[in-house]
């Protein structure tokens, strides 16, 4: 297909669907997004990959049914290029943070068995180790809801106003920060494989 933009006016609800469906069959590799406002909208919304519902003068049947809810339409841009993009930036950090945590401990866990256990599969701490290990931990919790790339509270609403175009900073996050996690990746595992190692050996 090498329309660029399609306007649809006076269609029934599923017809709206079948459109969205038409397009997820023939543009593979494509995600597609609906956004509307009333109840007439809801078929298209979930046939969507992503759909979202606006709350306004048609009544909230649209974002009841919806992935996101939004106020205004001019919102569609912040939550896909901002939200989005620090959201994707923040849950690919944590996934590497929560697989070195849960390296190091099987790492340890791995050689006592080798040198103290026989093979036996006990564990070398309590319950109570556990607990307490887990509470630094946290901070990765924390580090998921409050950390941004970057912060629009020094910024108007409005994206002429921001050094940046909320497409750019949305490209910069695909093209770039999730390609140099997976690059890093193997470093990442190599050296959390030193960190438990040095984890048992010390003590033992």
């Amino acid at each position: 297909m090498d329309t660029e933009g399609l306007i649809v006016y006076r269609s029934s609800p599923a017809q709206k669907a079948q459109i969205v469906t038409f397009i997820k069959q023939n543009c593979k590799g494509k995600s597609t997004l609906a956004i509307g406002d009333g109840a007439n909208d809801v078929n298209m919304i979930q046939s969507a990959h992503v759909g979202v519902g606006l709350m306004g003068k048609e009544g909230n049947q649209a974002s009841s049914f919806a992935d996101f809810a939004i106020g205004e339409f001019k919102d569609l841009r912040r939550l896909m290029f901002w939200h989005g993009s620090n959201f994707g930036i923040r849950l690919s950090t944590f996934i590497v943070l929560m697989i070195n945590k849960t390296m190091i401990t099987s790492v340890a866990k791995i050689l006592f068995n080798i040198y103290a256990a026989g093979f036996s599969g006990s564990t070398y701490v309590t319950e109570l180790a556990y607990v307490m290990f887990a509470v630094p931990i946290t901070q990765y919790g924390f580090f998921n809801l409050f950390e941004k790339d970057v912060s629009f509270f020094n910024h108007s609403a409005d994206e002429a106003a921001m050094p940046f175009k909320m497409c750019d900073h949305y490209a910069h996050y695909r093209d770039k920060w999730i390609k140099k996690i997976k690059e890093r990746f193997a470093l990442y595992a190599v050296f959390t494989l030193y960190n438990g190692t040095i984890a048992f050996y010390i003590p033992f």
